[in-house]
């Protein structure tokens, strides 16, 4: 990942931590979420790592989707790739050659029981993007979050999987 020396975040002085758990708040627009993309990215293309991109409800999620490719056109230009779709705002994918690979899913928390008994083998990042609500929170936030986390890191334990929550203050 490259640095960044402007006024935007930086995310290298938090990965040098090395934690499990990451939370990052900062102002609107200052490159959180986009520090997070290049990341997820970034282990994609040098290690075959996947993540997962979760919102808390159907609409939230729809929409970080639809939108969620539109600030990275120069770095998939940079690394000469072609990306195609998300389909059901679902998955991002690639295309290479012929083939057609899943680099990473968009979840929703407020449905987080409809991914139990899949597989997430590949994943190492899970991001909780807008995880601090400006109107309300369901109950049940905290443990359908912990629930998600479990299926996705299911028989690893956890082990090498990074949760970042990020958040405007």
């Amino acid at each position: 990942m490259k640095t960044n020396e402007s006024k935007f975040y930086n995310l290298e002085p938090l990965l040098k931590k090395n934690k499990t758990i990451n939370v990052i708040c900062g102002v609107r627009s200052n490159g959180k979420t986009y520090s997070l993309k290049m990341y997820v990215l970034d282990k994609f293309f040098n290690e075959g790592k996947q993540f997962v991109w979760i919102r808390g409800t159907g609409d939230e999620t729809s929409s970080a989707s639809d939108t969620w490719l539109f600030d990275l056109d120069n770095y998939f230009k940079e690394l000469n790739k072609d990306v195609i779709v998300r389909t059901n705002s679902k998955y991002v994918f690639i295309k290479e050659g012929n083939e057609l690979i899943i680099l990473g899913y968009f979840m929703t928390l407020s449905g987080h029981y409809k991914y139990k008994g899949s597989s997430y083998p590949k994943v190492d990042t899970i991001v909780y993007d807008e995880m601090l609500k400006t109107r309300w929170y369901r109950k049940t936030e905290v443990n359908d979050l912990r629930e998600l986390c479990n299926t996705i890191e299911r028989d690893r334990g956890g082990l090498g999987t990074k949760l970042f929550l990020l958040s405007n203050s």
